[in-house]
């Protein structure tokens, strides 16, 4: 399997990481507002995280064809103070999200790669993934995220909550994080895809 690649200069902050007390944490989520996507179960963990800890925000970056039932279920479980439709932004700017976030969330149904998986990582940001498509190939679980079943929202809000309440566990897998995608540069891709051709040819 060759991974897809990522430009790291334009993830990677030159800060060093920061864990602010008491501040406001924030949980994001990046991609199309697509039922594949399902954003429907993180909003319902949402609902339990707000209970628990009700300064968290969620931040939904990203548009699509179930924005405007998203936002009515988010109405319905009452959490529309703790949730935020970005809407669609520039790629130039996801970075700038990223870098803002404690905690990023990728609950898919189905996924081939999830090359945002990267991006987050690169901003050394702790991730709770489904475990679906390739992201298991990057996601190891306990080590630089976690991840969970499909269409669970309560393991969501567990993982969520867990990563939240560790100031130390999220500065730990940040550095983890930040390691880890330097395998996935584009130079170290092209190699391995050079590497495949070359057999291929013997």
């Amino acid at each position: 399997i060759v991974p897809n690649g990522i430009d790291l200069k334009e993830y990677i902050s030159e800060l060093p990481v920061q864990i602010v007390e008491g501040a406001e944490k924030r949980i994001l989520f990046v991609g199309r507002l697509h039922p594949v996507k399902g954003v429907r179960y993180l909003l319902q963990a949402m609902s339990i995280v707000h209970q628990e800890l009700p300064e968290a925000k969620l931040i939904l970056v990203g548009d699509g064809e179930e924005r405007e039932y998203l936002e009515s279920l988010t109405d319905s479980l009452g959490i529309r103070e703790c949730v935020e439709f970005v809407g669609k932004v520039s790629h130039e700017r996801i970075p700038d999200y990223m870098h803002h976030a404690d905690v990023f969330v990728l609950p898919s149904l189905s996924e081939s790669f999830g090359l945002v998986n990267l991006e987050a990582m690169a901003c050394g940001l702790p991730i709770v993934a489904t475990r679906v498509g390739g992201l298991p190939d990057i996601i190891e679980n306990g080590v630089n995220g976690y991840l969970v079943e499909t269409q669970k929202p309560v393991e969501i809000a567990d993982r969520v909550l867990l990563l939240i309440r560790s100031d130390v566990l999220r500065a730990e897998i940040s550095i983890r994080n930040r390691q880890k995608v330097e395998m996935f540069t584009w130079d170290k891709v092209a190699t391995k895809v050079e590497k495949e051709y070359q057999k291929a040819i013997e």
